[in-house]
């Protein structure tokens, strides 16, 4: 939660409709919007009611979502012909 906004990741399936919602708009925290990840306003969830639901969208991702990780480059060494030696990364 940041000041009076809860910012959650959604599964895919859900996100659009949500999107739909009022009190919910798409995370932009860099500038650029993050797909899954939403922002949901003070009174999307203040009620008890309404808190449990986004919890419940929260606990669902992390039981059911999928997690993208980028590959770490790594540096190999080449030998080339004539001992030139060449550095890629992959």
């Amino acid at each position: 939660m940041m000041q009076d906004v809860i910012m959650l990741r959604v599964l895919p399936e859900f996100y659009d409709a949500l999107l739909d919602e009022n009190d919910v708009r798409p995370m932009d925290f860099t500038g650029r919007i993050t797909a899954g990840f939403v922002y949901i306003d003070a009174e999307g969830f203040k009620t008890e009611r309404q808190l449990k639901r986004w919890v419940a969208h929260g606990l669902d991702f992390g039981e059911r979502g999928i997690v993208k990780r980028k590959k770490k480059k790594i540096n190999v060494i080449v030998k080339g012909k004539n001992n030139g030696t060449v550095y890629k990364n992959i």
